[in-house]
């Protein structure tokens, strides 16, 4: 295992401070955002921000069986709604891999909204510290209600960006060991947070960071 990944993956997934609980939102107003949302491909063709970023994650994305299996166990009829931006260097280090774990699953949909139209999904389903954030993920069941969510980075990143700089450590070089992470990480922690959620929503159990 690469070492950033490994001292990453080493440090408590809790997040640095717990926000109010979580409300799930009505199901009326889910459904509408989805509806208005774009397929991946679609969102992806008119990135313009991060154009190479978007297009080589796309290309290079993959999904290991286990995960895809362990997906088909959990039934058909989800969809995910994902609020994401082509300049924000999360979303671009995630939703590649989360269209592909789509592309390859048919009982699984997503439809993806900037943060213009998403902002009441942002604003909602906040960061461990707070924030409205993207990539903000809420996953949806055959009747539009909302059964959990994935927000902004896999916890053991987050655990790590949410800690206070080691003495020195720059903004710049903060970024770009967050992004290291990702690359050596190639899309395995978000996938296994997403499936997990997928597996909790199947056995009735609302996966959501602070819900």
């Amino acid at each position: 295992m690469p070492v950033l990944v490994a001292l990453l993956l080493s440090l408590p997934t809790g997040p640095a401070s717990t926000p109010a609980a979580f409300q799930t939102m009505p199901a009326d107003t889910l459904e509408a955002i989805y509806r208005g949302g774009v397929p991946f491909q679609e969102f992806l063709g008119s990135a313009e921000a991060r154009r190479e970023a978007w297009e080589s994650t796309w290309a290079e994305a993959s999904v290991e069986d286990a995960m895809l299996r362990r997906v088909a166990g959990a039934g058909e009829g989800w969809r995910l709604l994902a609020v994401a931006e082509d300049w924000c260097s999360d979303s671009v280090s995630s939703m590649p891999y989360i269209a592909r774990l789509v592309e390859k699953m048919q009982g699984l949909e997503m439809r993806v909204v900037t943060s213009e139209t998403g902002q009441v999904v942002t604003e909602r389903y906040r960061s461990p510290d707070g924030r409205a954030t993207t990539p903000t993920v809420v996953l949806l069941d055959p009747s539009g209600a909302e059964v959990g969510c994935w927000v902004e980075q896999p916890a053991a990143l987050q655990a790590w960006w949410l800690a206070p700089p080691a003495p020195g450590e720059t903004s710049q070089m903060r970024t770009g060991r967050k992004m290291t992470w990702y690359a050596e990480d190639g899309g395995r922690e978000t996938i296994r947070e997403i499936v997990e959620m997928l597996e909790g929503a199947a056995a009735g159990r609302r996966v959501c960071p602070g819900g």
